[in-house]
C-alpha cells in the first residue's frame, strides 16, 4: 500500500509539472472542508476471547481541515491537505465471567490527524459541475481510549489489544461544485471512506465511514 501511494504521488506530481495547461495558467485553489461522519458496520469490539465492548454511534463525529487543489486540465485536479478527524464511539464493556458487575457506558475517544491525496474529475465543464473524487488517506491516531481500564484485581483481566496508530484508507465521492464569481468555488460531495487495516490488532473493527463533505476554495492566480 505504501509503494502504491508513493507511485501515485509521483505520477500526479509529474503530470502536474509537465502539463503545459497548468504551467500556462499557474492556478492554485486553497480552501477548507467540513464533513459530518457516520461510522458503518459498528456493533461490537472483541478484545480477548469473551471480553470486549458493545458499541453504539452516539456522538457527533466529523472531519475538518485545509485542502489545496492544483488544476492539471480544465476537468482534472489533484489535491492534498491536512485534516482532523473525530470518530468517537460509545462503548459498554462486557465480560463473560463478570456479568454480576455493573459496567457503565463510556466514551471511546478516537481522534486522528490525516493527510488525504486525491484526484477530482469534473464531468461537466460549466458553472455548476458534477465531479468524482477518489484518493488515499494517511491517518494517524493521536487520541485513544484506555482499553486497560478494567485491569483491576477484582476482574483479574488485562487486555493484550494494541492500537494500529497509522491507518491507510481509501475514499470515493460523487458530488457537485459551483463557481461563485471568478475566485470562489463551493463543493458538496457525499463520500465513503474505507479502511484497509484494523484499528486494533487481532480485532474485528475497521473505521469505515460515510459522510457529506462541504468545501469552500479560493482560486489563487500567480
Amino acid at each position: 500500500m505504501k509503494k502504491l501511494t508513493t507511485i501515485l504521488l509521483l505520477f500526479l506530481c509529474m503530470t502536474a509539472f509537465c502539463s503545459s495547461d497548468t504551467i500556462g495558467r499557474k492556478e492554485f485553489k486553497l480552501g477548507i472542508i467540513f464533513s459530518p461522519e457516520g461510522l458503518t458496520e459498528i456493533s461490537k469490539l472483541r478484545l480477548d476471547g469473551d471480553n470486549g465492548y458493545n458499541l453504539e454511534r452516539s456522538y457527533f463525529n466529523y472531519v475538518v481541515g485545509i485542502v489545496g487543489q492544483f488544476p492539471i486540465t480544465q476537468k482534472l485536479d489533484i489535491g492534498t491537505g491536512i485534516t482532523y478527524s473525530q470518530q468517537d464511539l460509545k462503548g459498554t464493556y462486557y465480560c463473560a465471567y463478570c456479568n454480576s458487575l455493573p459496567f457503565e457506558p463510556e466514551r471511546l475517544n478516537l481522534r486522528f490527524l490525516e493527510i488525504p491525496v486525491f484526484i477530482q474529475y469534473n464531468l461537466l465543464n460549466s458553472k455548476i459541475k458534477l465531479h468524482v473524487q477518489a484518493g488515499f488517506i494517511g491517518s494517524y491516531l493521536i487520541s485513544r481510549p484506555d482499553l486497560n481500564l478494567y485491569n483491576r484485581q477484582d476482574l483479574n483481566y488485562a487486555s493484550n489489544t494494541s492500537f494500529n496508530r497509522p491507518l491507510s484508507k481509501g475514499f470515493l465521492g460523487i458530488g457537485t461544485n459551483i463557481d461563485i464569481g471568478k475566485k470562489i468555488n463551493f463543493q458538496l460531495t457525499p463520500t465513503y471512506r474505507y479502511s484497509f487495516n484494523y484499528l486494533f490488532n487481532d480485532t474485528n473493527l475497521k473505521m469505515h465511514s460515510l459522510g457529506i463533505t462541504a468545501g469552500m476554495t479560493y482560486r489563487i492566480n500567480k
